[in-house]
């Protein structure tokens, strides 16, 4: 119920909070003004401050001459791995997007706010895309992907490139870019937020020798894109 919402306080973990010691990791994070600690739930390896030389044992301590509760939450293995955020990471990182969501317990999702592209998938390859500026998170293996957009609370099945669309010969420096055409959509999507729900790898991202080439290789993957959808939702 609406009622019972309690606010949400998120601290961002800055450089300048890293590097202070346990003690003063804790005054700044649970000790503050107006706020009084409850509780503290950590994992049970979690490390903090400088070097992170604080642990659970400090933390118990803490909470005992605090008046608090300190619970430390068991870390949960799958197939022998322990799950860790690190972990996850590698994963993504490597490509390995049906392991990951294993240990996240749904698909990888990319989360950002579309922006004006080079224009060149509208206009040269009809095929019009969402160039997301992804602010956080990790980005797997340049090339294409089946994936789902949400967009105001409606799904779309989309094709997704992470790469920088080297058929178009852009120079060295260009970064690498997240693009994707909503199948069956139509309107603008300039500034909204969107959400990229990653279902499979496709291919390589690759050079074509002409830009017909490249429709015609995109359109095959749209086709593809929509078997692997429908057998994956």
């Amino acid at each position: 119920p609406l009622h019972d919402a309690r606010p949400i306080l998120v601290m961002p973990f800055t450089r300048q909070l890293a590097v202070k010691s346990p003690e003063e990791f804790i005054q700044q994070s649970f000790m503050i003004e107006n706020i009084q600690t409850a509780a503290i739930t950590v994992g049970e390896n979690w490390r903090f401050g400088a070097q992170g030389r604080g642990d659970g044992v400090f933390l118990r301590d803490f909470a005992q001459k605090h008046d608090f509760i300190f619970e430390a939450v068991p870390m949960v293995a799958l197939d022998g791995k322990i799950i860790c955020s690190s972990l996850i990471r590698n994963l993504i990182a490597g490509g390995d997007l049906d392991e990951a969501a294993k240990m996240l317990g749904r698909r990888y999702s990319i989360f950002g706010a579309v922006e004006h592209g080079y224009g060149q998938a509208g206009g040269e390859l009809a095929c019009p895309t969402a160039n997301l500026t992804v602010e956080c998170g990790i980005l797997p293996p340049c090339g294409v992907y089946a994936a789902v957009a949400e967009v105001e609370k409606r799904r779309y099945r989309c094709a997704v490139n992470i790469g920088k669309s080297p058929t178009f010969k852009r120079h060295d420096g260009t970064p690498v870019r997240v693009e994707a055409h909503l199948l069956d959509f139509s309107g603008s999507l300039y500034g909204e937020s969107l959400e990229l729900t990653l279902l499979k790898y496709l291919r390589e991202e690759r050079t074509f020798g002409s830009v017909e080439e490249l429709k015609r290789q995109i359109g095959s993957d749209i086709t593809a894109i929509r078997n692997i959808c429908c057998e994956i939702e």
